[in-house]
């Protein structure tokens, strides 16, 4: 390895227009806080674009450390995210969308947390309201922290899945398991987690949001084929049946995804409910979105 201490990568194709804002809020970042390449260093994995991504690249490589390598063909976007690991040279690695931006002050604070702490994950939860944690979480390893979700909230054990919500130990990522996985749509959370034993050092889940991720997806140009709710669903009952039996978590059950979801939703609800109501106001004029609301609440 080398001496950073975070290797920021971001699997990409022919998305220049996305990458060129993210690598910008990167770059204030850094200049801002004077992170230097002993701390951060980016990595860009090219699925095999054929749009200017690489001169939108160069454009930035003078202005922090910065390492682009580019596949001959198109690999799909699971296997360009799963080689990310393969390329970070840090402790650490964070998998950012091409997409996604990191929010003002959030590379500093995560920074600090890794120097802090020996951990195997750091986890930001996108909308922390919806954890029923008192955060920031610190939680001696894995076991303990899906202990505490199966007590208080299962849901963060599916909200991480997001990739780009997790920062992990670089050495734990399993290319074998994604590869065996990579028909559950989360073969990422197998790879990283797998390794992830009791001795492998602790779990901490931020108190604020440090990424912005957008609303809505960008196009998928890797060839993928986004799951359907059902899929999804039956996605997240084989991981957390996956979780229940390698962590001994005896009071998870796998067939509760949408009432955990519900929790999520009524925890968030009752931490902002005006946000939410304008969040989602367009929605209003629709009946459907009632009868939605009355299952989310009730069930």
């Amino acid at each position: 390895m080398d001496n950073e201490i975070l290797s920021l990568c971001i699997p990409t194709r022919n998305r220049a227009e996305w990458l060129a804002i993210a690598l910008n809020r990167i770059n204030e970042e850094v200049l801002q806080y004077r992170i230097g390449a002993e701390s951060l260093k980016v990595y860009i994995s090219d699925n095999a674009s054929t749009d200017n991504t690489q001169q939108v690249v160069q454009r930035f490589q003078s202005g922090f450390c910065l390492s682009y390598s580019r596949n001959e063909i198109n690999i799909g976007a699971d296997r360009n995210i799963w080689r990310c690991p393969g390329l970070a040279r840090g402790k650490y690695v964070w998998i950012m969308g091409d997409d996604d931006s990191v929010l003002p002050g959030s590379l500093p604070y995560i920074l600090d947390i890794l120097q802090k702490h020996r951990l195997a994950l750091f986890l930001n939860l996108g909308d922390l309201s919806t954890s029923g944690f008192k955060l920031p979480a610190h939680f001696k390893n894995f076991r303990e922290f899906a202990r505490e979700c199966t007590r208080v909230n299962p849901h963060p054990l599916l909200a991480h899945s997001l990739i780009s919500a997790n920062i992990f130990r670089s050495d734990f990522f399993d290319l074998q398991v994604a590869e065996f996985r990579i028909k559950s749509n989360y073969g990422h959370m197998y790879a990283m987690v797998d390794r992830m034993t009791d001795d492998a050092g602790g779990v901490y889940v931020a108190d604020r949001a440090t990424i912005k991720v957008r609303n809505s997806s960008t196009d998928p140009v890797d060839g993928a084929i986004w799951p359907t709710h059902l899929e999804m669903e039956n996605s997240w009952r084989d991981y957390l049946g996956w979780l229940k039996e390698k962590f001994d978590l005896k009071d998870l059950d796998p067939g509760k995804v949408n009432t955990y979801t519900r929790l999520a939703v009524y925890n968030e609800f009752k931490s902002h409910p005006i946000r939410i109501l304008l969040h989602y106001g367009a929605f209003l004029r629709y009946k459907k979105t009632y009868k939605t609301l009355w299952r989310l609440i009730i069930g």
